[in-house]
């Protein structure tokens, strides 16, 4: 769990559309809320219907993985990839 604080410079997060909703949106704020460290948080939204992907990084939150934030996006069933 240390080397992998130390070594996260960004965490990729996949969203799909369908799942931006209310609920979701304020369980995933709530989340990075708790979890604020120093890795670059980047995010892919994508709509498979449209064949659209929309990237972007946040410039507000930056996040800190350790095990107890792992639990809680595997939990949210969350797609991430580390340094991606």
């Amino acid at each position: 769990a240390d080397v992998r604080e130390k070594m996260l410079s960004s965490l990729l997060v996949n969203i799909k559309t369908e799942r931006v909703q209310q609920h979701f949106v304020q369980e995933f704020f709530q989340l990075l809320d708790h979890s604020k460290g120093n890795a670059l948080l980047k995010l892919n939204i994508i709509d498979e219907k449209q064949k659209i992907v929309v990237s972007a990084a946040s410039r507000r939150f930056k996040i800190n993985f350790d095990n107890d934030t792992m639990k809680r996006f595997d939990e949210l069933e969350l797609d991430y990839k580390i340094n991606g």
